[in-house]
């Protein structure tokens, strides 16, 4: 079966199409045979982990380290790309009752990947679930990563509606989500993200969008209760004159500075700093799904390749010349 390998970290013309053996479930194992596939932030990272700098990871330099401990220092350790898929049931272990041969799934693979192959085999006790009919095999593969990620951070985070709320990074997989769980509890929503996608923002349910490279977000003369920094890329003691008291700023991030106003603001202050992220539980995950059955989560402006093409894909992601999401499509 044909499969999409790498096998040194670079740019996107290390990913080549190879022939490899197609997979054969076992026991609690679901076969699916991939009709699509996102390019997403993990698979730009994962594709070039060893050349990405301290400062540009986003993280403190400890979790690069241990995140190359996952993915291999010199080399890739996962060969094959790929956080986020949907398919056909191809077939099923005995074992396995959840779904069924012919059912369309889709499914999140977090940290695992290997999505980007025609055929996949999944446990049946991880993130894949039954595809709602009203959506695409396109528009699933690309609802799963940041909708599961968005859950994950916005828990325990109490927003009241009419709640004023700003995302930096309003427009990529996780901050789109995240806008979209939040106007659904009622928040009125700014968006910051790069101007060729204002449109995506304001369509997913924005009231305001500002462009993020001038930083004019920082001159805003409205308020917010929470801040969410979807890269860790802003900074608490400037945006901290954006917050009303008992405001939040959110980093789904653990960079040095963050963590440490999280600590002092957790004494001094009443505006605090909290830093999270989220692991992709089965659990973020079924509610995700559950958001996305009754409509509160959706995609658009949805970019397709098809696999064969999937350097240019990747260079047009990590460009950001798109306005919505980057999908591979299998034949």
């Amino acid at each position: 079966m044909k499969a999409i390998v790498y096998e040194e970290y670079g740019p996107p013309e290390v990913l080549k199409i190879r022939n490899i053996d197609k997979p054969v479930p076992g026991l609690h194992q679901i076969l699916v045979k991939v009709k699509a596939a996102s390019v997403n932030f993990g698979d730009l990272r994962a594709r070039n982990f060893k050349n990405i700098s301290a400062k540009n990871f986003h993280m403190h330099s400890l979790f690069k380290f241990i995140a190359l401990m996952m993915f291999g220092f010199s080399k890739p350790k996962k060969r094959v790309l790929g956080s986020e898929f949907s398919g056909v049931v191809e077939s099923v272990g005995s074992e396995v009752s959840s779904v069924k041969p012919g059912d369309h799934v889709f499914g999140y693979l977090s940290a695992n990947m290997g999505a980007y192959q025609e055929y996949l085999c999944v446990d049946d006790k991880i993130c894949v679930a039954v595809k709602p009919p009203v959506l695409s095999f396109e528009e699933a593969a690309v609802l799963t990563y940041g909708p599961v990620m968005a859950v994950g951070v916005l828990k325990n985070i109490k927003i009241n509606p009419g709640d004023n709320v700003l995302i930096l990074g309003a427009s990529g997989f996780i901050g789109s989500a995240a806008l979209q769980i939040l106007k659904s509890r009622g928040a009125k929503v700014t968006g910051v993200c790069s101007k060729n996608k204002f449109d995506y923002v304001m369509n997913l349910g924005a009231e305001n969008v500002i462009e993020y490279k001038n930083g004019d977000y920082l001159n805003s003369s409205l308020k917010y209760n929470l801040i969410v920094d979807i890269l860790g890329k802003g900074d608490f003691t400037k945006c901290r004159n954006l917050l009303k008291p008992g405001g939040v700023h959110l980093f789904i991030s653990f960079k040095t500075a963050a963590l440490f106003n999280m600590i002092k603001t957790r004494f001094f202050g009443n505006k605090k700093v909290i830093c999270k992220i989220a692991i992709g539980s089965r659990d973020d995950f079924l509610e995700a799904v559950q958001l996305i059955e009754n409509g509160k989560i959706r995609t658009g402006n949805l970019s397709l390749f098809p696999a064969d093409d999937v350097v240019d894909a990747h260079r047009f992601a990590e460009a950001g010349k798109n306005t919505g999401p980057v999908v591979l499509t299998f034949d």
